[in-house]
C-alpha cells in the first residue's frame, strides 16, 4: 500500500499579522489554499515547481508580512507542504512576531 504523506510545520500565529491570520477570504491567503480553524489556520505551501516563489507579490496590492514570509521559508526548507499557524504554536527564534 502506498500512502500519501505530508510534512506540516507548526508555528505561532504571532508570526503573522492579524489580517493574515483572519483573511477576508477564508479559503485563500495570497493565492494559496488555506483551511481556517478556531485557533489558527493551515496554509498550503507546497509547490509543483521548487523554483517557484511563494507568493507572487506582483499579484497582490499588500505585501505579506516579514514574519509570514520567514516562517514559510523555514517550513519549505524543512520539506513541509503545509504550514499550521496556531495560537498555541511555538514562537520561533529569529522570526519576526507581532503583538495583536
Amino acid at each position: 500500500m502506498n500512502l500519501e504523506t505530508a510534512v506540516v510545520v507548526t508555528a505561532s500565529t504571532a508570526h503573522v499579522l492579524k489580517e493574515e491570520a483572519n483573511p477576508d477570504d477564508p479559503t485563500t491567503l495570497y493565492g494559496r489554499s488555506i483551511w481556517p480553524s478556531e485557533y489558527g489556520l493551515f496554509v498550503y505551501i507546497g509547490l509543483d515547481d521548487p523554483d517557484d516563489s511563494w507568493p507572487n507579490l506582483d499579484d497582490y496590492p499588500d505585501e505579506p508580512s516579514e514574519g509570514l514570509l520567514a516562517v514559510i521559508a523555514l517550513a519549505r526548507a524543512s520539506g513541509a507542504t503545509w504550514l499550521r499557524l496556531d495560537q498555541d504554536g511555538p514562537v520561533l527564534d529569529n522570526i519576526p512576531s507581532y503583538d495583536w
